[in-house]
């Protein structure tokens, strides 16, 4: 497996594919979560077990799916400002959270357990 120059600058070259950017086959869950642009699993995705900053991805998530592993997600980066845990999917993440207003677009890092 070829790791891209797009994903060598973004990783430092030091893991291949520790994270997918792209349509998914059915079923395949090779991350703890899956995060994507758009409500009803549509649009750009991102996948990883654990994530301290989600890139260009940061504060772009509208719906998940974790594929039922326990992930928490955090407002900010290095797991960061308000937490919300679930082992869910979600298809809209549009929902209001007290403090912070809604889940949609305000993830920034989450991990596995």
């Amino acid at each position: 497996m070829r790791i891209s120059k797009y994903e060598k600058a973004l990783t430092g070259g030091c893991c291949r594919r520790a994270f997918h950017w792209g349509p998914f086959a059915a079923g395949q869950s090779a991350n703890a979560s899956i995060f994507y642009d758009n409500n009803d699993y549509g649009g750009a995705t991102y996948g990883a077990d654990n994530s301290t900053w989600m890139g260009s991805f940061d504060n772009k998530a509208s719906s998940v799916k974790n594929f039922g592993y326990y992930v928490t997600w955090w407002q900010d980066i290095n797991y960061g400002g308000a937490g919300f845990g679930s082992s869910n999917d979600y298809s809209a993440m549009g929902w209001y959270v007290p403090f912070l207003g809604t889940w949609n677009d305000n993830i920034s890092s989450f991990h596995r357990g």
